[in-house]
């Protein structure tokens, strides 16, 4: 059996202006019957309700886009944090609760871990700005490269650290006067070598 009255909007809608048409050519209608103005009433609540739902649709459509876009770039975020970590866990297999990620296979083929030889570091030099030193090292093939520097020899006193793909760096926002030992690591996948011997240098401008 059909149902006579629509219980879908739209067509609901076009019922009801239909019918307000429709009340003014019976001759007989019953005063207890909704008049043509009910109905027109009705139309018009019925049409404001769906324009509304219409842009809660198209409102929804946007946040879901943008929530989407923004999922996006955090996973991108992740993964240049999963790769920088890489090279300060080392290849240990060690978790990474501070980034909320959880340990990772690290193997080259066979299940073996890839050995990469150790950075030597070549020379440390007065940097181009007040304050920052500037270093050289030798590269390994393919490799991408952390380097890290401290306040004090034993390597307690992280003063700051960077990621690179290229045989120099500089650091930067050093204390004038101060000695600095840095050392480098390189970094090829999940796989990371040995720290190269520490080199220092003193902030002379």
């Amino acid at each position: 059996m059909t149902t006579r009255i629509s219980e879908k909007p739209q067509d609901l809608l076009q019922q009801c202006l239909k019918a307000s048409s429709g009340i003014s050519l019976e001759s007989q209608w019953p005063i207890t019957g909704p008049t043509a103005t009910d109905l027109e009433e009705c139309y018009e609540q019925l049409t404001q309700i769906l324009q509304d739902v219409e842009k809660s649709r198209a409102t929804y459509a946007q946040a879901r886009a943008i929530l989407e876009a923004e999922i996006e770039e955090a996973r991108e975020a992740m993964k240049k944090v999963d790769s920088v970590t890489d090279g300060l866990y080392g290849p240990d297999n060690a978790k990474k609760e501070n980034f909320g990620l959880t340990p990772k296979k690290i193997s080259g083929r066979g299940g073996t871990p890839i050995v990469l030889d150790q950075v030597i570091i070549r020379k440390l030099s007065d940097g181009p700005d007040p304050g920052s030193i500037s270093g050289t090292f030798e590269t390994v093939k393919g490799a991408s490269y952390l380097i890290e520097w401290f306040s004090d020899p034993q390597l307690t006193a992280l003063t700051g650290s960077l990621a690179t793909t290229s045989a120099n760096f500089i650091a930067r926002g050093l204390t004038r006067g101060q000695e600095y030992y840095f050392r480098v690591r390189a970094v090829k996948g999940n796989n990371a070598g040995q720290w190269s011997m520490t080199a220092s240098r003193i902030v002379t401008q």
